[in-house]
């Protein structure tokens, strides 16, 4: 499970006034003395605020003795490219230090948080995107430019690169920057609707509603599953985290944190 894959369907309306935020004096904090003009170098840096003390005791089982070392494995393994990067998403350096201060709050503790999760992904979104400018077609947030408070808007399943704003239930979405508030969505006719409840069909543009998910095979809303169920995505979890999913998407646990544990599939990508 990838840093940068988090489901952010409560927090968009918010995120494109947040990249303004991350935006003032960018280069200037607590990362001024790490070159962050290439992916190597933010890839080092992101490692370096990833493997804490927490983390690394937490998934190295170190002692005194060997912190040191067991840090600098964790190092070389977390600043690989392909960990830092994994979709190869092109680089926007001018954004890099907000999104390595969120990985140093985050990464502070062995267990992180939902909300702490999705503000990783929200700091570090404007740093690995596509960068298409306005009008452009998409299918997620990461195909625009984030850093200039573009995101992905959806009208009836197609999406444009846009300033998203906000219209409430009932209203009209035909404007291409018109994004429906959290709970609706934008139908072929333009209009918001309210999200599909349980039970109702979902996929093609029809989305479901809040604690439900949007069952692969019946194509039909369906509750969220609980902590300790099975699940293929964080969008299938009540909790936000669906923990120890492999490559093809499958075999993992829900569960409401992310916690870093000797032999857990979560410390996989800081191990050597």
């Amino acid at each position: 499970m990838s840093l940068f894959n988090f489901d952010l369907r409560n927090l968009r309306m918010w995120f494109a006034g947040a990249t303004l935020a991350l935006g003032g004096g960018i280069l200037g904090g607590g990362c001024s003395s790490v070159d962050l003009s290439t992916i190597a170098g933010f890839c080092q840096a992101v490692a370096t605020a990833d493997c804490s003390q927490a983390i690394v005791t937490a998934c190295y089982g170190s002692s005194d003795q060997t912190l040191s070392v067991d840090t600098g494995n964790c190092v070389a393994a977390r600043s690989q490219i392909t960990k830092c990067n994994p979709t190869g998403l092109p680089y926007h350096p001018e954004l890099a230090d907000a999104c390595v201060a969120a990985h140093q709050s985050a990464f502070s503790s062995a267990q992180i948080d939902g909300m702490t999760y999705a503000s990783v992904t929200t700091a570090c979104l404007p740093v690995f995107n596509r960068g298409r400018s306005v009008g452009s077609a998409c299918s997620a947030d990461s195909d625009c430019d984030v850093g200039g408070q573009l995101l992905c808007v959806l009208h009836a399943g197609k999406g444009s690169c846009q300033i998203p704003v906000a219209a409430n239930g009932g209203e009209s979405c035909s404007a291409a920057a018109a994004q429906c508030v959290d709970g609706f969505f934008c139908d072929g006719g333009n209009h918001c609707v309210a999200a599909g409840g349980a039970g109702d069909k979902c996929g093609g543009g029809h989305s479901c509603g809040s604690g439900l998910r949007c069952d692969a095979g019946s194509k039909l809303c369906q509750a969220q599953f609980p902590n300790t169920h099975e699940c293929n995505d964080n969008a299938d979890c009540a909790g936000g985290f669906c923990l120890g999913a492999g490559a093809t998407s499958v075999g993992g646990t829900c569960a409401a944190s992310l916690t870093y544990a000797f032999g857990g599939s979560s410390c996989k990508p800081f191990l050597r």
